[in-house]
């Protein structure tokens, strides 16, 4: 597919992006993103990260691969620097920015090395970058909608894998000749109210999603998920799931 993440934009924009706002302001906050800084969002999705920085008081910029995901995040933040393209290839200049973030994105990148190189490159020295991964599969109940997935999928061009753990995430950052200042264990829960037509819609505008939906038909991958997400159904229909992130924040 072209543009997966696009196929449901407004979906994700409305359920799963709105879902992590407060991960959203914790990276916000470790990146030190206030009034007057300049900040880049690298896959920035629907925008509501660039959004929750302009509120702060920030000059935003974004990047993101996906047209459909990019014309809703122009909506949100009408005066920012959006741009369409590529994590290891940035339109911008050398130390541009005050703070650059990859929250929940890094792991798509096809060259990891050569991502973060260039996103230091465009990090002001003293500037601070942050790069949000999964912890491990006990931590991350959002597990389940992947092993729901699995077998839905066709072979697939390269393997993404969003575990990345805190040694790997500090010896990229070394390989980018950054400082790391630590790597902070957040809480990213994914919470569905009031009931499972709206988890379904959340969990099916997901970039994944729409290639099971594309190879195995949108019956089966919305029967696979409902299986996945019994365990999680609270006694009033809501259902949560519980997840723990790593967030390395380094300096250049």
């Amino acid at each position: 597919m072209a543009d997966p993440w696009g196929a449901r934009a407004r979906d994700w924009a409305e359920v799963e992006d709105e879902g992590s706002r407060p991960l959203f302001e914790e990276v916000l906050d470790l990146t030190k993103v206030g009034n007057g800084s300049r900040y880049l969002d690298i896959g920035c999705g629907s925008g509501l990260a660039c959004h929750l920085a302009v509120e702060r008081g920030a000059t935003v910029s974004g990047i993101d691969s996906s047209q459909g995901l990019f014309t809703i995040a122009g909506e949100r933040t009408p005066r920012s620097d959006l741009r369409v393209g590529d994590m290891a290839s940035l339109p911008w200049e050398n130390d541009s920015f005050d703070a650059v973030t990859f929250i929940n994105s890094f792991f798509f990148a096809v060259d990891q090395e050569a991502t973060l190189r260039e996103a230091a490159r465009v990090l002001a020295p003293r500037g601070r970058l942050a790069v949000v991964t999964w912890t491990s599969p006990d931590q991350v109940q959002a597990i389940a909608y992947l092993r729901a997935l699995a077998p839905l999928l066709p072979p697939m061009p390269m393997e993404v894998d969003p575990f990345i753990g805190p040694d790997r995430l500090r010896a990229l950052a070394a390989s980018a000749c950054l400082t790391a200042l630590g790597v902070v264990d957040l809480p990213w829960e994914w919470d569905y109210y009031p009931d499972l037509v709206t988890a379904l819609r959340g969990m099916m505008s997901v970039g994944l999603s729409a290639v099971a939906i594309a190879n195995a038909g949108e019956d089966a991958v919305k029967a696979a998920l409902t299986d996945a997400l019994q365990p999680f159904r609270s006694p009033t229909g809501a259902y949560r799931l519980r997840n723990t992130v790593h967030c390395l924040v380094a300096t250049k």
